[in-house]
């Protein structure tokens, strides 16, 4: 499933977009185009490794931006655990079927993603053929993640996102290259506002990240 593949250039080549990220999150303080930036690069991240993980993951959690408004309006009325229901059903559907129709699942996700680079950029088509990773990597950690922003949602303790929001948690970076299932309160703060690069935090992230590739 994962032949050939060498974990440790796709994690050498974030240091390139770790330098470029740190001065524009700096300068950016309106939290749309903050969260717009998080969006894209984790979009780019997926895309190292394979396109149609970006492709995959992105119609995913539009799927989730989509329910989790709805899950918000009906928390309190009598439909609210059927939309509940409903919203974790079609989030959790793709890795049910992964883990009982493994191979035919693989074979559609591949086949579908090609089909849609093919309508848009011959190169993109031709490194989504050739990528090595045919699996759907982090669907389990999408799916949780979603699962457990509807269950909040609908107890009341996530309010309604805007679909911007909601993207730029479900592709927030950072979680996507070390997890783990990380809430939404926990990266709200970063989504909506700078947070001051202190000396302190430079150098623990420096660190973590040489210890992390060596």
């Amino acid at each position: 499933m994962i032949p050939n593949y060498d974990s440790f250039d796709w994690f050498s080549s974030l240091i390139p977009a770790l330098v470029v990220l740190i001065p524009i999150l700096a300068l950016l303080r309106v939290g749309f185009a903050r969260r717009a930036v998080f969006v894209v690069t984790g979009l780019y991240l997926l895309a190292l490794v394979a396109p149609r993980l970006a492709v995959f993951h992105l119609a995913f959690w539009i799927v989730a931006a989509i329910a989790q408004p709805i899950v918000a309006l009906t928390a309190e009325r009598r439909s609210g655990l059927w939309v509940l229901t409903g919203s974790l059903t079609a989030v959790l559907a793709p890795i049910v079927a992964w883990k009982v129709w493994p191979v035919e699942f693989v074979i559609d996700m591949n086949v579908w993603s090609n089909r849609v680079f093919r309508h848009t950029s011959d190169l993109l088509e031709a490194i989504d053929f050739t990528a090595p990773i045919v699996a759907p990597i982090g669907l389990s950690f999408s799916a949780f993640r979603a699962a457990d922003l509807l269950i909040k949602t609908n107890l009341g303790l996530v309010d309604r996102l805007t679909p911007g929001r909601l993207l730029g948690y479900g592709l927030f970076p950072p979680l996507l290259v070390v997890g783990p299932i990380a809430s939404y309160d926990e990266t709200q703060t970063t989504l909506d506002q700078r947070v001051a690069l202190t000396h302190h935090r430079a150098v623990l992230g420096a660190v973590q990240i040489l210890s992390g590739l060596f």
